[in-house]
C-alpha cells in the first residue's frame, strides 16, 4: 500500500510523542527521506506518493514541512488534524471538516517497519542525518542547483538506484 506523507509523518511524530523522543521537523524530513529509501530498496515500491525535494538542507517533503514550520528548529508537539473532504457522487461537496489522525490508515506490518527504521534513525541528530544526506551523489551533484532553488525533485528511480548501489548509506540497517 501506498500512503500520503502527511498520514507516515503523523504516524513518527505520534509514535515519537508516545515514546517521549522528541522529533524536529528537520528530522522528521530526513527520516521520511530515509524510509522512502527503504521501502524503494527492501520492497521495489514507495511508501509514500509525495515527491521528496532537494533543499538546501536536504530531502524534504513540502507539503509534511509546511505543515510543521511553525515548530521552527524546536520538537514538534502534536499531530495535525487530517482535512477530511466528503463529496456527493456528483463530485459536490457535501461536507469539510477536520479529523483527528487515526493511524489505522496504515498497514500493522508498515507500523512496524516504520517504528524499527525511526528507532534505528533515532541515535543520529538532526544535523547528522543532514550532513549524511549531503554527501550522497545524488544531492551533492545538484548542489549549485539546489543552493539556487532550481533543482528538481529525487526521482523514486534514482534514490532506490543510489541506495541499492551504497548499501554503506543504508544507515536504517545499523
Amino acid at each position: 500500500m501506498v500512503y500520503s506523507a502527511m498520514d507516515v509523518a503523523n504516524y513518527i511524530i505520534q509514535q515519537s510523542l508516545a515514546n517521549e523522543k522528541p522529533i524536529s521537523n528537520l528530522k522528521l524530513q530526513k527520516i521520511l527521506y530515509y524510509l522512502q529509501a527503504r521501502y524503494l530498496v527492501d520492497y521495489g515500491k514507495p511508501l509514500f506518493n509525495d515527491d521528496i525535494q532537494k533543499w538546501k538542507y536536504g530531502p524534504v517533503v513540502k507539503s509534511v514541512y509546511h505543515e510543521y514550520k511553525n515548530y521552527g528548529s524546536s520538537a514538534i508537539r502534536n499531530v495535525s488534524s487530517i482535512l477530511n473532504v466528503e463529496t456527493d457522487d456528483a463530485g459536490k461537496i457535501k461536507d469539510i471538516r477536520f479529523e483527528p489522525f487515526d493511524d489505522s490508515c496504515l498497514l500493522p506490518s508498515d507500523k512496524d517497519i516504520i517504528f524499527e527504521t525511526v528507532k534505528n534513525l533515532n541515535k543520529f541528530g538532526a544535523f547528522e542525518l543532514v550532513g549524511f544526506t549531503h554527501e550522497h551523489s545524488i544531492w551533492k551533484d545538484h548542489e549549485r542547483e539546489i543552493l539556487l532553488n532550481i533543482s528538481e525533485p529525487y526521482t523514486t528511480k534514482e534514490i532506490e538506484d543510489f541506495f541499492k548501489n551504497n548499501k554503506q548509506e543504508q544507515i536504517w540497517l545499523h
